[in-house]
């Protein structure tokens, strides 16, 4: 009703309704209509080149991360042979100003599901096959000890501290339901005059 009145016309072939999961169990999505167009719900949407789930997990979006980083990577193995190419620091600020670049996007948003398994273990993946590019290190070598060779911190950490930086700039409180946090206040901007 408020986009007839303002006279707003949705390209309804691009209009996705993230369908939140409450307590009750939902087998089929719903559909909605809008102007005699029908939207359908889904339970996955993306927004900005973050993936965002029903339940908050946004286990997608790092499964998307890690399909669109490997391919980065492995387009870059090309200039990064053993024996000959650049050298360990050029290859850190390549592979960081790539696929780096591309974790810590929208990273303020998902940094609090990081410490669940699924979700570190994949930005782990992604980091390592950087490490090991970066440093020309064994594929046995493990996780941390190619961070401490490469002078590289393990990448949860560096997503933290961007998000504890990004919140400290705008001076807000962190806590473990930041993201929860910073919603609620979006919403309550939106709605004073």
């Amino acid at each position: 009703m408020l986009l007839t009145i303002i006279a707003v016309k949705p390209n309804v072939g691009k209009t996705e309704i993230l369908f939140l999961l409450c307590l009750r169990y939902h087998p089929e999505l719903p559909v909605f209509t809008f102007q005699g167009q029908a939207i359908v719900s889904r339970h996955v949407i993306k927004y900005l080149g973050v993936y965002i789930d029903s339940k908050f997990t946004f286990l997608p979006h790092c499964k998307y991360l890690e399909t669109k980083c490997l391919k980065i990577i492995n387009a870059l193995k090309v200039l990064f042979a053993n024996k000959y190419g650049y050298s360990n620091k050029s290859r850190k600020q390549m592979l960081n100003g790539t696929a780096g670049a591309i974790i810590k996007y929208g990273s303020t948003i998902f940094s609090h599901t990081l410490q669940k398994r699924n979700n570190k273990a994949i930005i782990r993946k992604i980091h390592r096959q950087m490490l090991i590019l970066s440093c020309r290190s064994y594929r046995t070598v493990s996780y941390l000890a190619l961070c401490a060779i490469n002078n590289w911190p393990p990448m949860e950490y560096e997503v933290h501290a961007r998000t504890i930086l990004y919140l400290h700039l705008r001076d807000i409180p962190y806590t473990l339901n930041t993201p929860h946090y910073i919603l609620s206040r979006w919403i309550l901007q939106a709605k004073s005059p």
